[in-house]
């Protein structure tokens, strides 16, 4: 069984972890610790993708493009930063390097906004195109090479895939 933490005056409370759980308690202006560092939500909103119209996803924006992906039909959850572009030309090659490492495509698929909870549905990613890496050496590095279709804007996001000791909510 997993866990997370959250921290309620000063306490910890550790409470049976389920990613559902841990997206209904983020609302606009929560303090989101992730590692040790403390980030506020903006925005979050939910997707889903081409391939798995009924396994929806959350994105929770924070200041500094740094953005929390949280999926419940997989318990995964993935902490990283939009960094523009990582300099591959889209649609990217099976095999790219990015900060010395090499990462191997694994999924490209293309993201469909099907709310928005709290933040500008215009200041957010809603539909992209992307392709998602994984590092060959890291299995907890990942890159997602996305493509904003109404703005063709690049919003590549170099991430940490996370453990449930990594995120805490500050109530």
């Amino acid at each position: 069984m997993q866990y997370f933490q959250v921290f309620y005056f000063g306490v910890n409370i550790i409470k049976e972890f389920k990613v559902e759980n841990l997206i209904k308690r983020i609302s606009e202006k929560t303090i989101v610790s992730i590692k040790d560092k403390e980030y506020v939500a903006k925005a979050k909103a939910y997707y889903v993708t081409q391939s798995s119209p009924k396994k929806w996803y959350v994105k929770v924006f924070f200041e500094g493009l740094y953005v929390l992906v949280l999926s419940p039909s997989d318990n995964f959850i993935y902490f990283g930063k939009d960094i523009g572009s990582i300099g591959y030309e889209y649609p990217t090659p099976k095999r790219i390097e990015f900060d010395g490492k090499i990462f191997k495509k694994i999924t490209e698929d293309y993201q469909i906004m099907i709310t928005c909870d709290f933040g500008s549905p215009i200041n957010i990613e809603g539909e992209v195109k992307f392709i998602d890496y994984e590092c060959i050496d890291n299995d907890n590095l990942f890159i997602s090479v996305g493509l904003i279709v109404r703005t063709n804007r690049r919003a590549d996001i170099y991430a940490e895939i996370l453990n449930l000791n990594d995120v805490r909510i500050k109530l």
